[in-house]
């Protein structure tokens, strides 16, 4: 069956998401860096580099706003089992 030579696209979000250094991390969440190594161990925040073969490690800001609606949710529901 020969080719119509039309080429189909799907929609892809092409938006650039806002990163945050991992340095920063500890001012902006307001836990200590063996926390966040923690967090990076235990699997919650995945840090990567933005420039391939940079040093810079970074996460972005959309899985950070989730660890922190995580933690919102978990304090919420502990408040509310308390007596």
């Amino acid at each position: 069956m020969p080719s119509s030579g039309k080429i189909t696209t799907a929609a892809v979000d092409t938006r650039a998401k806002r990163v945050i250094r991992l340095h920063e991390l500890p001012a902006f969440l307001g836990v200590k860096r063996s926390q966040i190594s923690e967090a990076i161990r235990t699997g919650l925040l995945h840090p990567f580099t933005v420039i391939p073969g940079g040093r810079s490690k970074c996460v972005t800001e959309d899985e950070v706003a989730a660890l922190q609606q995580q933690a919102i949710a978990e304090a919420t529901k502990a408040e509310a089992l308390k007596p």
